[in-house]
């Protein structure tokens, strides 16, 4: 019963830190993907240059 109550454990533990990072990465990135969803369609050169230049 401890065997499986560990690998129990294991395993949240193991999604609960690629959920965490999925989220991370989609919380980084919005910036960019909330401008292709909701605004007008620009450049994806441009895109990168407003975040990584800071224009």
């Amino acid at each position: 019963m401890r065997d499986i109550r560990a690998a129990l454990l294991k395993e949240i533990v193991t999604a609960s830190i690629w959920a965490a990072f999925g989220l991370g990465v989609l919380f980084a990135t919005r910036p960019v993907w909330s401008q292709l969803l909701f605004a007008e369609t620009g450049a994806l050169t441009d895109q990168v240059a407003i975040r990584c230049l800071g224009l």
